[in-house]
């Protein structure tokens, strides 16, 4: 079926998740020191790490990958 994607948006979200959790672990940062650096809420970043939790918005994910020193693409790379 052409355009027709094996994935659906919870697996970017999940994938999105675990990604960010390890980028974070890897600096050794906590959830709070990731959420004050990106100027968001820790409540935020929780859900975002909750493997599909939530759908984050574009300023979110924005926030998260400045405050890591990636850009989208990257933190979008798998």
């Amino acid at each position: 079926m052409a355009g027709h994607h094996s994935e659906r948006p919870h697996d970017h979200t999940c994938a999105l998740a675990q990604r960010v959790r390890a980028l974070r672990e890897d600096r050794g940062w906590t959830r709070e020191r990731l959420a004050q650096e990106a100027c968001i809420a820790v409540g935020t970043l929780a859900r975002l790490e909750s493997e599909g939790a939530i759908q984050p918005s574009f300023f979110t994910v924005g926030a998260v990958a400045e405050a890591l020193g990636l850009s989208l693409d990257e933190l979008f790379q798998e």
